[in-house]
C-alpha cells in the first residue's frame, strides 16, 4: 500500500510540475495617467517597482496577483509658497484572471482581465518666517481592465517578462493646505476618473 501511495504521489507531482506553471515577476514599472479632476488634467510621473505572482493551470487558465510602489511627482500641482512640483508614493495592488494563450518551456503569453486599488499621496512641506505652510494631494482609486503579459525564459527556471496593461480608473481626491499656525486651512474633495497605461519589465523566475 505504500508503495502504491508513494507511486501516486509521483505521478501528481510530475503531472504538476510538467503542465502547471508558477512564476514571479520582480521588475520595473512606469505607468502613464491621465485623469480629470474637477475638469482639470492632472498627470503623474511615477516609477518604481512591482511584484508580481502568476499561476498557470494545466488548462490555460490563469490568474495572477500583483503589487506595485515607487516615487511619484507632478508638475499640475504647485506647492503654495514657492510653486515647486508635489512629490510623493504611488502604491497599486491588483489581481487578474484569464488565460495563457502560449504555455511552454520557452514562453508564456497570457492575458488576463485585471481589479485593482491605488493609492498616491503627493505633498509639500515650506518655511515661512514663523510658519510652515504644508500642502497635500491624494487619490484613493479603483481601476479595471485587461493586460497582456509576455515571459520568455532562457531556461526552464529564469527569463525575462514584459507586461502591459490598460486601465479605466475612478476614484476620489482629497487636496489640503494647512499651516502650523492656522493662518492657511483649505479641504477640497473631489471625483478623478480617466485612464492608466501600465508598462512592466523585469526578470522572471518559474518553479
Amino acid at each position: 500500500m505504500k508503495k502504491i501511495i508513494s507511486m501516486v504521489a509521483a505521478a501528481l507531482i510530475s503531472v504538476t510540475a510538467a503542465f502547471a506553471e508558477n512564476t514571479f515577476h520582480l521588475g520595473a514599472y512606469f505607468p502613464i495617467y491621465s485623469f480629470e479632476v474637477d475638469d482639470t488634467d492632472i498627470s503623474s510621473t511615477i516609477y518604481g517597482a512591482s511584484f508580481d505572482y502568476i499561476h498557470v493551470a494545466e488548462s490555460g487558465y490563469t490568474w495572477k496577483i500583483g503589487l506595485e510602489c515607487g516615487k511619484a511627482s507632478t508638475s499640475d500641482l504647485k506647492s503654495v509658497v514657492k510653486g515647486e512640483d508635489l512629490t510623493g508614493f504611488d502604491f497599486e495592488m491588483e489581481v487578474g484572471f484569464g488565460a495563457s494563450f502560449i504555455h511552454n518551456e520557452k514562453m508564456t503569453l497570457s492575458l488576463t482581465g485585471n481589479l485593482g486599488f491605488r493609492v498616491e499621496v503627493l505633498s509639500a512641506e515650506e518655511s515661512i518666517p514663523g510658519d510652515t505652510i504644508s500642502t497635500t494631494y491624494g487619490e484613493t482609486i479603483l481601476f479595471g481592465g485587461p493586460q497582456i503579459s509576455f515571459t520568455y525564459r532562457f531556461n526552464p527556471h529564469v527569463g525575462l517578462f514584459a507586461d502591459l496593461g490598460l486601465f479605466y480608473n475612478s476614484g476620489a481626491v482629497v487636496a489640503d493646505i494647512d499651516s502650523d499656525n492656522g493662518s492657511i486651512t483649505g479641504n477640497n474633495d473631489e471625483k478623478v476618473s480617466g485612464y492608466s497605461c501600465v508598462p512592466k519589465l523585469g526578470v522572471a523566475f518559474t518553479f
